[in-house]
């Protein structure tokens, strides 16, 4: 019996691990003009500055700073990856 539970709890953390990999969390501006960072499957309004693996960082307004200063300004429906990469448009 300990067996069989050791093997459920190992695969339930592998599976956990493997649907973060698969790289879910991300930033998106919504149709109210709202910034939201959907992270582990909830959505939170920003409100804070969140930095992003490639050096960028975003604020709650959707203003995107790379690492050299350029500011660029996420749109309505685009979706930001959090290692910095533009997703496929969504549905605002």
């Amino acid at each position: 019996m300990k067996k069989v539970f050791v093997v459920i709890v190992i695969a339930l953390f592998t599976l956990n691990g493997y649907s973060q990999v698969k790289g879910r969390d991300h930033i998106t501006m919504k149709s109210d003009g709202k910034v939201y960072w959907i992270r582990s499957g909830k959505q939170i309004k920003m409100n804070i500055d969140v930095p992003l693996k490639n050096g960028s960082v975003v604020n709650y307004r959707g203003e995107i700073t790379s690492k050299d200063g350029e500011v660029t300004q996420l749109e309505k429906g685009q979706v930001l990856m959090m290692d910095g990469t533009m997703g496929k448009k969504k549905k605002a």
